[in-house]
């Protein structure tokens, strides 16, 4: 066609080539009426007021089709690395990065994270087996994908966690089916079981971009009712912030803490009715701060307990005790049985207190 001869004419026409190659890719029609692609390179030269044109014409058919399949198995990998393996929605990492675009195209709307957690998943699992706790948490992100169309974005973080981000008012709008499906009273499955779950949400601040810290809020307020039968989502609110920097800063001090002698045992006594006497005393952990202020073991325990730091301190309790045994009998005086609280996390550390008793 003409506009095929159009690259080859401005090649041939181009004085400049003189001394040099031109190259253009152009089509060409071959004798069975086919069209191929083809790179066309020419070098012109003068003999005797002559021109003379050297032509080396590739084809480029080949090429092109691996070209071709190479972008689509590309594009297959590309997709397949920015999926759930088992669901096809967002993994953790496409999540962010699509929510932070989310929130960056539209700076007036005030979103909402969610992250969502199927309750009893375990159990789901015992009872009907991983083949159906698979079909869960399909079913789930297949409700995701119903819902949650315009101006969102959501994802499965791990196991049966998932988040979404949408605008404030989607969820308002939503609220009674969401309170249905909180509460197990929405037909998003086809398990002949009643499923429920709990939600923790967080307002996204205006100018805000680090999704991951959305998320750890969002999760946060999750944490805080995930055991409660009654409410069943929660906003991440100031308290909650408060909450996390006293906790980050609870966690920056235990280490010191322990080292100063900060943490010192009390001890409970356990005294017979009938005779008044003391027969045994239970072990208490109590954290006084060098400036004197007293840190409520209700405070600090559950704290060192999820970030594990509280096998550390029981370690130093149960020698503390030992100490106290051992400087009463050295003296003579009378002893009687201590007992020793200690965290469910000792029986699974590998340096834990069982390792001493041995």
């Amino acid at each position: 066609s003409s506009d095929d001869y159009k690259p080859v004419r401005s090649v041939l026409e181009k004085d400049a080539m003189h001394g040099g190659n031109v190259s253009c890719e152009t089509k060409l029609l071959c004798r069975d009426g086919s069209l191929v692609e083809a790179e066309m390179s020419v070098r012109m030269a003068v003999y005797e007021n002559v021109r003379f044109y050297y032509v080396v014409l590739i084809n480029l058919t080949k090429s092109r089709r691996k070209e071709e399949i190479l972008k689509k198995e590309l594009s297959k990998y590309r997709f397949r690395a920015s999926r759930d393996a088992l669901t096809g929605i967002y993994n953790q990492e496409t999540f962010f990065s699509e929510t932070r675009k989310l929130v960056e195209k539209y700076p007036g709307e005030r979103f909402v994270i969610g992250e969502w957690n199927i309750d009893r998943f375990k159990a789901i699992n015992e009872l009907f087996g991983s083949h159906a706790g698979d079909q869960i948490i399909c079913a789930f992100a297949d409700h995701l994908q119903r819902t949650y169309i315009e101006k969102c974005t959501y994802g499965r973080m791990e196991s049966d966690h998932f988040v979404t981000c949408c605008p404030e008012s989607f969820l308002e709008e939503r609220s009674p089916e969401v309170e249905a499906l909180l509460n197990g009273q929405m037909s998003w499955h086809t398990l002949n079981h009643p499923i429920s779950l709990h939600a923790g949400f967080y307002r996204v601040e205006q100018g805000e971009r680090d999704v991951a810290i959305m998320c750890d809020r969002a999760g946060m307020a999750l944490q805080q009712i995930k055991d409660s039968f009654i409410q069943r989502e929660k906003y991440f609110n100031d308290d909650l912030l408060e909450a996390l920097v006293k906790e980050q800063q609870m966690m920056r001090d235990a280490d010191a803490a322990l080292n100063n002698k900060e943490f010192f045992v009390m001890y409970q006594p356990i005294i017979d009715v009938k005779t008044k006497k003391i027969v045994a005393a239970e072990a208490l952990v109590r954290w006084k701060k060098r400036t004197g202020e007293i840190v409520p073991p209700g405070e600090f325990i559950p704290i060192f307990e999820r970030n594990g730091f509280i096998s550390k301190l029981d370690m130093y309790v149960w020698e503390e005790v030992c100490r106290y045994q051992g400087q009463r009998k050295a003296v003579g005086k009378k002893l009687v049985p201590i007992s020793v609280n200690l965290s469910r996390i000792d029986f699974s550390a590998r340096h834990g207190i069982p390792s001493v008793a041995q």
